[in-house]
Protein backbone atom coordinates (compact mmCIF):
# COMPACT_ATOMS: atom_id res chain seq x y z
CA UNK A 1 0.00 0.00 0.00
CA UNK A 2 2.84 2.31 0.72
CA UNK A 3 4.46 1.78 -2.42
CA UNK A 4 1.18 2.86 -4.49
CA UNK A 5 0.81 5.74 -2.38
CA UNK A 6 4.72 6.56 -3.25
CA UNK A 7 4.21 5.85 -6.76
CA UNK A 8 0.92 8.27 -6.92
CA UNK A 9 3.10 11.10 -5.21
CA UNK A 10 5.62 10.34 -7.99
CA UNK A 11 3.60 11.05 -10.66
CA UNK A 12 1.89 13.88 -9.28
CA UNK A 13 4.97 15.88 -9.02
CA UNK A 14 5.98 15.07 -12.81
CA UNK A 15 2.68 16.24 -13.79
CA UNK A 16 2.88 19.25 -12.31
CA UNK A 17 6.87 19.94 -13.13
CA UNK A 18 5.44 20.35 -16.84
CA UNK A 19 2.66 22.16 -16.32
CA UNK A 20 4.72 24.50 -14.50
CA UNK A 21 7.41 24.16 -17.41
CA UNK A 22 4.97 25.00 -19.86
CA UNK A 23 3.40 28.26 -18.50
CA UNK A 24 6.71 29.91 -16.97
CA UNK A 25 8.60 29.15 -20.09
CA UNK A 26 6.29 29.74 -23.47
CA UNK A 27 7.76 29.17 -26.77
CA UNK A 28 8.26 32.27 -28.88
CA UNK A 29 5.49 32.99 -31.30
CA UNK A 30 6.85 33.55 -35.32
CA UNK A 31 6.12 37.03 -36.54
CA UNK A 32 5.63 37.29 -40.15
CA UNK A 33 6.61 40.14 -42.09
CA UNK A 34 4.81 41.31 -45.14
CA UNK A 35 7.28 43.03 -47.84
CA UNK A 36 5.12 45.76 -49.25
CA UNK A 37 6.32 47.46 -52.72
CA UNK A 38 7.28 50.88 -52.51
CA UNK A 39 7.52 51.28 -56.49
CA UNK A 40 4.91 53.63 -57.42
CA UNK A 41 2.22 53.22 -59.89
CA UNK A 42 2.50 54.88 -63.11
CA UNK A 43 -0.67 57.41 -63.96
CA UNK A 44 -2.38 57.05 -66.70
CA UNK A 45 -1.56 58.92 -69.91
CA UNK A 46 -4.70 61.42 -70.73
CA UNK A 47 -6.69 59.97 -73.12
CA UNK A 48 -6.32 62.31 -76.86
CA UNK A 49 -9.40 63.70 -77.89
CA UNK A 50 -10.23 62.80 -81.70
CA UNK A 51 -13.64 64.80 -81.91
CA UNK A 52 -14.74 68.32 -80.61
CA UNK A 53 -17.66 70.23 -81.24
CA UNK A 54 -18.91 73.32 -79.64
CA UNK A 55 -22.63 74.71 -79.72
CA UNK A 56 -21.90 77.32 -81.88
CA UNK A 57 -25.09 78.82 -83.18
CA UNK A 58 -25.13 79.79 -86.77
CA UNK A 59 -25.72 83.51 -88.13
CA UNK A 60 -25.70 84.05 -92.10
CA UNK A 61 -24.32 87.11 -93.36
CA UNK A 62 -27.61 87.77 -95.58
CA UNK A 63 -30.38 86.66 -92.46
CA UNK A 64 -32.77 87.50 -95.13
CA UNK A 65 -31.10 85.81 -98.28
CA UNK A 66 -30.65 89.00 -99.65
CA UNK A 67 -27.40 88.61 -101.42
CA UNK A 68 -26.63 92.26 -102.37
CA UNK A 69 -25.09 95.33 -100.95
CA UNK A 70 -23.51 95.07 -97.50
CA UNK A 71 -25.20 91.34 -97.04
CA UNK A 72 -23.05 90.27 -99.01
CA UNK A 73 -19.52 91.40 -97.61
CA UNK A 74 -21.17 90.44 -93.94
CA UNK A 75 -18.92 88.02 -93.16
CA UNK A 76 -16.82 89.65 -90.06
CA UNK A 77 -19.81 90.91 -88.60
CA UNK A 78 -21.60 87.48 -88.87
CA UNK A 79 -18.59 85.49 -87.34
CA UNK A 80 -18.61 88.07 -84.28
CA UNK A 81 -22.08 87.24 -83.59
CA UNK A 82 -22.07 83.73 -84.16
CA UNK A 83 -19.08 83.93 -81.38
CA UNK A 84 -21.18 86.36 -78.96
CA UNK A 85 -24.13 84.21 -79.11
CA UNK A 86 -22.30 81.67 -78.25
CA UNK A 87 -20.97 83.13 -75.18
CA UNK A 88 -24.13 84.12 -74.16
CA UNK A 89 -25.71 80.56 -74.27
CA UNK A 90 -27.60 80.89 -77.42
CA UNK A 91 -28.41 77.92 -79.29
CA UNK A 92 -30.30 79.44 -82.20
CA UNK A 93 -30.51 83.11 -83.40
CA UNK A 94 -33.66 84.55 -85.08
CA UNK A 95 -33.50 86.65 -88.45
CA UNK A 96 -34.67 89.68 -86.88
CA UNK A 97 -31.98 89.37 -84.38
CA UNK A 98 -29.20 88.86 -86.50
CA UNK A 99 -30.44 91.60 -88.92
CA UNK A 100 -30.55 94.05 -85.81
CA UNK A 101 -27.08 92.91 -84.55
CA UNK A 102 -25.22 93.29 -88.00
CA UNK A 103 -27.04 96.27 -88.92
CA UNK A 104 -25.29 98.00 -85.94
CA UNK A 105 -22.28 96.71 -86.94
CA UNK A 106 -22.57 98.22 -90.29
CA UNK A 107 -23.27 101.43 -88.47
CA UNK A 108 -20.45 101.19 -86.34
CA UNK A 109 -17.92 100.43 -88.96
CA UNK A 110 -18.83 103.29 -91.52
CA UNK A 111 -18.25 105.94 -88.54
CA UNK A 112 -15.15 104.96 -87.82
CA UNK A 113 -13.69 103.45 -91.32
CA UNK A 114 -16.40 105.32 -93.97
CA UNK A 115 -17.07 101.52 -94.79
CA UNK A 116 -18.38 98.52 -93.38
CA UNK A 117 -16.45 96.16 -95.97
CA UNK A 118 -13.51 94.34 -95.92
CA UNK A 119 -12.44 94.57 -91.81
CA UNK A 120 -9.30 93.63 -90.84
CA UNK A 121 -8.27 91.82 -87.87
CA UNK A 122 -7.79 94.65 -86.05
CA UNK A 123 -10.82 96.20 -87.05
CA UNK A 124 -12.62 93.13 -86.24
CA UNK A 125 -10.96 93.04 -82.16
CA UNK A 126 -12.06 96.90 -82.36
CA UNK A 127 -15.93 96.06 -83.06
CA UNK A 128 -14.99 92.92 -80.56
CA UNK A 129 -13.99 95.41 -77.96
CA UNK A 130 -16.53 97.76 -77.91
CA UNK A 131 -19.61 95.89 -79.25
CA UNK A 132 -19.78 92.47 -78.64
CA UNK A 133 -19.54 90.96 -74.96
CA UNK A 134 -16.34 88.52 -75.45
CA UNK A 135 -12.61 88.76 -75.41
CA UNK A 136 -10.45 88.09 -78.28
CA UNK A 137 -6.77 88.27 -79.55
CA UNK A 138 -5.59 88.32 -82.93
CA UNK A 139 -3.09 85.20 -83.30
CA UNK A 140 -0.42 85.35 -86.47
CA UNK A 141 0.33 81.98 -87.99
CA UNK A 142 -1.20 79.66 -85.77
CA UNK A 143 -0.92 75.88 -86.07
CA UNK A 144 -3.58 73.44 -85.97
CA UNK A 145 -2.78 72.18 -82.84
CA UNK A 146 -3.17 75.79 -81.03
CA UNK A 147 -6.43 75.85 -83.05
CA UNK A 148 -7.48 72.61 -81.88
CA UNK A 149 -6.05 73.44 -78.42
CA UNK A 150 -8.86 76.14 -78.19
CA UNK A 151 -11.77 73.91 -78.93
CA UNK A 152 -10.92 71.96 -76.60
CA UNK A 153 -11.25 74.73 -73.74
CA UNK A 154 -14.73 75.40 -75.26
CA UNK A 155 -13.66 78.51 -77.35
CA UNK A 156 -14.61 79.00 -80.73
CA UNK A 157 -12.09 80.76 -82.87
CA UNK A 158 -12.77 83.25 -85.96
CA UNK A 159 -9.95 82.64 -89.02
CA UNK A 160 -9.71 85.22 -91.87
CA UNK A 161 -8.92 83.68 -95.22
CA UNK A 162 -7.84 83.92 -98.64
CA UNK A 163 -11.46 83.11 -100.38
CA UNK A 164 -10.62 81.89 -103.36
CA UNK A 165 -8.31 79.07 -101.95
CA UNK A 166 -11.27 77.91 -99.37
CA UNK A 167 -12.53 76.43 -102.89
CA UNK A 168 -16.40 76.01 -101.50
CA UNK A 169 -18.70 76.43 -104.33
CA UNK A 170 -21.52 77.80 -102.78
CA UNK A 171 -19.59 81.00 -102.14
CA UNK A 172 -19.14 83.05 -105.24
CA UNK A 173 -16.00 85.63 -104.85
CA UNK A 174 -15.28 87.81 -107.85
CA UNK A 175 -12.97 87.36 -109.78
CA UNK A 176 -11.13 91.12 -109.48
CA UNK A 177 -12.12 90.98 -106.12
CA UNK A 178 -10.14 90.82 -102.62
CA UNK A 179 -12.47 87.03 -101.82
CA UNK A 180 -11.65 88.05 -98.06
CA UNK A 181 -13.68 86.41 -96.21
CA UNK A 182 -14.23 85.15 -92.06
CA UNK A 183 -15.71 82.15 -91.06
CA UNK A 184 -15.70 80.41 -87.47
CA UNK A 185 -13.95 77.25 -86.25
CA UNK A 186 -15.80 75.39 -83.41
CA UNK A 187 -14.87 71.82 -83.91
CA UNK A 188 -12.58 69.41 -85.32
CA UNK A 189 -12.37 65.83 -86.48
CA UNK A 190 -8.57 63.72 -86.32
CA UNK A 191 -10.16 61.17 -88.05
CA UNK A 192 -11.09 62.96 -90.84
CA UNK A 193 -9.08 65.72 -90.93
CA UNK A 194 -11.74 68.11 -90.79
CA UNK A 195 -12.39 71.14 -89.03
CA UNK A 196 -16.21 71.70 -88.30
CA UNK A 197 -16.92 75.69 -89.20
CA UNK A 198 -20.07 77.75 -90.00
CA UNK A 199 -19.10 79.51 -93.35
CA UNK A 200 -21.67 82.87 -92.93
CA UNK A 201 -21.50 83.61 -96.76
CA UNK A 202 -22.44 79.81 -98.26
CA UNK A 203 -25.74 79.98 -98.72
CA UNK A 204 -27.05 76.46 -99.14
CA UNK A 205 -24.41 74.41 -96.77
CA UNK A 206 -22.84 76.93 -94.78
CA UNK A 207 -24.12 75.34 -91.22
CA UNK A 208 -21.53 72.80 -90.06
CA UNK A 209 -19.53 73.04 -93.16
CA UNK A 210 -16.52 70.87 -93.26
CA UNK A 211 -12.66 72.08 -94.85
CA UNK A 212 -10.10 69.97 -94.13
CA UNK A 213 -7.02 71.04 -91.84
CA UNK A 214 -4.73 71.64 -94.98
CA UNK A 215 -7.88 73.37 -96.94
CA UNK A 216 -7.66 76.02 -93.28
CA UNK A 217 -4.42 76.49 -93.14
CA UNK A 218 -3.29 77.02 -96.61
CA UNK A 219 -6.02 79.98 -97.00
CA UNK A 220 -5.27 81.68 -93.33
CA UNK A 221 -4.67 85.37 -94.37
CA UNK A 222 -5.79 88.81 -93.22
CA UNK A 223 -6.93 91.57 -95.11
CA UNK A 224 -4.66 94.01 -96.43
CA UNK A 225 -5.68 97.73 -96.69
CA UNK A 226 -2.72 98.94 -98.71
CA UNK A 227 -3.24 96.49 -101.55
CA UNK A 228 -6.84 95.67 -101.16
CA UNK A 229 -6.34 91.65 -101.28
CA UNK A 230 -6.26 89.19 -98.59
CA UNK A 231 -2.24 88.43 -98.98
CA UNK A 232 -1.77 89.32 -95.30
CA UNK A 233 -0.35 87.13 -92.80
CA UNK A 234 -1.62 83.71 -91.51
CA UNK A 235 -4.43 85.15 -88.84
CA UNK A 236 -6.76 83.73 -86.64
CA UNK A 237 -8.52 85.74 -84.20
CA UNK A 238 -8.73 83.42 -80.68
CA UNK A 239 -11.60 84.23 -78.42
CA UNK A 240 -12.46 83.82 -74.77
CA UNK A 241 -15.12 84.60 -72.20
CA UNK A 242 -15.58 87.93 -70.75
Amino acid sequence: MRYKIFFFLVILAVVGLEFLTFYSDPKPVKTVTVATSTSKVAPKAPVKKIREVLAVPYVSEAPENIWKGSWVNACEESSIMMVDEYYKGTLAVSTSSAKAYLLNLFAVQRKLYGSDANSDSARMITMIENQANFDAETITYPTIEEIKAEIDAGRPVISLHRGFDLRNPNVPFLATGSSYHTIVIFGYDDLAQNFITHDPGDQYTGRNYLYSYDTIMNSLHDYNHVTHLADGVPTVIFTARR
